[in-house]
């Protein structure tokens, strides 16, 4: 079986989109399109053509627009021009959001969306549009891609159901970003009394500051582990993005990773993109043996979190509360208990040879059904 598999706004070594390359290899050959800011060229690597498709970051919004048009439209040439059994899409495009399905839809071929974000919130996320006005045509969008695509693939189950009321015959699978790999949880002696920040995304964060400098007072120190969000004058220990393993083995020595910050507009309406997220750095603190504080505007993390029992839910707006949660739990024997339960439920963060099986019979499944 061939298979294209499509990163568009992804670089090279996206962790959910490489994993995704990595898999289907065992079902054959792959193309690999993905986004590079350098000058790459195309390698074959391990059953995958690498090719590289150009597209540069820049500061004025209409360079910015032509650039990735110029991107996408290239991207869009390829697809016409290649021969393949399944085409997996991670996400869409961003100034043709439905050029590669009306593209794929002459070919008899599978096409497979792997939807990152819920698409009508996340769509030309900070331009400066009305949110009504964006939300409406996004979610034509998001409708359109859920009945042309043959399967998808999502992060978060509430995810799952709300695109299987628009499609009730969608064939769908919950995939979360799983961890790639474990640590067996350290002793609380042999970790870092630190709260640990992860990712790139930048983030409204003004009442975690203020939690982060309250925690910092009882004795806890910070890091910003390759994260662009502005923690204003707090005392930080800002480091770069690590590579996965030296990431994970960081944070597998600290005390907590934290995952907070406001999930609402200026009106005060929820963003569900937010409440039903489920990121990468919630499962690999927990593949590396951490506990996770969350807090509780995250619907679906949180109700992991009280079922497993693997880390501590806060109140954004209950700041010194919150604190003396964290700090109690930490002294207290509670912690270990923690330490107990990730250690329990540790195999269902990250991937293992029963999920990739999972994943796979879901793809042979797919294919089957539209010979």
């Amino acid at each position: 079986m061939k298979s294209v598999v499509v990163g568009f706004l992804h670089r090279k070594n996206d962790k959910r989109v490489l994993n995704t390359v990595k898999l289907l290899t065992r079902l054959g050959e792959v193309d690999y399109l993905y986004w590079s800011e350098g000058a790459d060229i195309p390698i074959v690597m391990d059953g995958v053509n690498f090719i590289p498709f150009f597209h540069r970051l820049q500061q004025n919004p209409i360079r910015m627009w032509n650039d990735r048009k110029i991107y996408e439209r290239n991207t869009m040439k390829f697809l016409v021009n290649s021969d393949a059994d399944l085409y997996y899409l991670h996400h869409f495009a961003t100034t043709r959001p439905l050029a590669a399905y009306r593209v794929l839809s002459k070919k008899n071929a599978l096409i497979v969306t792997d939807f990152h974000e819920y698409v009508p919130e996340q769509y030309l996320e900070g331009v400066s549009i009305p949110r009504s006005l964006k939300t409406r045509y996004a979610n034509h969008l998001y409708n359109t891609m859920l009945r042309k695509t043959d399967g998808a693939v999502f992060v978060s189950r509430k995810m799952l159901e709300m695109a299987s009321s628009v499609n009730s015959s969608l064939r769908s699978i919950f995939v979360p970003n799983y961890a790639l790999g474990l640590r067996i949880p350290v002793s609380r002696a042999s970790r870092r009394k630190e709260i640990v920040f992860v990712g790139k995304t930048t983030r409204k964060i003004n009442r975690e500051i203020e939690i982060l400098r309250l925690i910092m007072e009882c004795g806890f120190t910070f890091t910003s582990l390759g994260s662009e969000s502005n923690f204003g004058d707090l005392k930080a220990n800002v480091m770069e993005a690590l590579p996965y393993d030296q990431m994970m083995d960081y944070i597998s020595e600290s005390a907590f990773t934290i995952i907070s910050y406001d999930v609402f507009d200026n009106k005060g309406n929820p963003w569900l993109n937010m409440v039903y997220s489920m990121p990468n750095k919630f499962f690999d603190s927990l593949g590396a043996g951490t506990p996770v504080i969350v807090a509780s505007d995250f619907e679906e993390m949180a109700r992991i979190i009280q079922k497993n029992k693997i880390g501590i839910l806060i109140d954004r707006n209950e700041m010194k509360r919150s604190v003396d949660r964290i700090v109690s739990l930490w002294n207290s024997a509670d912690y270990d208990r923690l330490l107990d339960s990730i250690r329990s439920t540790q195999d269902e963060y990250a991937w293992d040879t029963d999920k990739e099986e999972s994943f796979l019979s879901y793809i042979r499944t797919l294919t089957e059904s539209i010979k």
